[in-house]
């Protein structure tokens, strides 16, 4: 049952802020914008006399502005961090990637492969990470 509440729970907060809030803070920022500064700048009104014509326009340049900015996001900008903090957060997956690890090191000792430097590190980072999930685990079982 309770496994059940957190997957609506889940579904709720997705729903709700990519089906429901989203459109409503879009419109909510282009109102408070047009209304606010847009109306009180003549110069302003000149170009958007109408509501609907800043809206257009802030479409037709903020859709590809977002699209840009999301795939920088995702290729050049902070998404691999972000995923590096939600795995080392996540015991599970950090369990699974030391044993994928440690598969692939028998793999090429067996093989005869040298095993590359970095790829030591990096496991050995992993395991340390685990070591101080484990820790924090701990400490949340005792109540600290």
């Amino acid at each position: 049952m309770r496994a059940r509440l957190f997957r609506y729970w889940k579904y709720f907060r997705d729903g709700w802020h990519i089906y429901l809030a989203f459109p409503v803070t879009v419109l909510t920022f282009t109102v408070s914008v047009y209304y606010l500064l847009i109306e009180q700048v003549p110069l302003l009104v000149q170009f958007f006399p109408r509501y609907y014509l800043f809206l257009m326009a802030g479409l037709l340049i903020g859709t590809p502005l977002s699209v840009f900015l999301g795939w920088l996001h995702n290729k050049r900008g902070f998404l691999a961090t972000e995923q590096t903090i939600a795995l080392e957060n996540n015991p599970v997956a950090v369990r699974h990637t030391i044993a994928t690890m440690e598969a692939s090191l028998i793999v090429m000792e067996k093989l005869g492969v040298e095993v590359p430097k970095d790829f030591l590190e990096v496991l050995d980072y992993w395991k340390r990470v685990q070591g101080t999930l484990a820790e924090a685990l701990e400490g949340i079982k005792h109540g600290l």
